[in-house]
């Protein structure tokens, strides 16, 4: 599956990172109400997008891994 990050907000629109590292503009009508900085989406073969809670979490935690390995030197 092919997921997309949403980076952050800005008015109308979710700035969200694809997996080549582009940032690309997602009017924000179109997510979940409950979408939020970070979370990880996908689009499914109709074109709706969902939310992740599963890889949202699974990348929080490598973050989180790599920000106490930073630190701690």
């Amino acid at each position: 599956m092919v997921y997309w990050s949403i980076d952050r907000f800005e008015g109308d629109f979710a700035l969200c990172e694809t997996p080549d590292n582009q940032l690309r503009q997602v009017p924000r009508s179109l997510l979940p109400k409950e979408a939020q900085e970070g979370d990880c989406i996908y689009f499914d073969e109709n074109g709706e997008i969902y939310i992740d809670p599963k890889e949202t979490q699974r990348r929080r935690e490598i973050a989180k891994k790599y920000l106490k390995q930073l630190f701690r030197q």
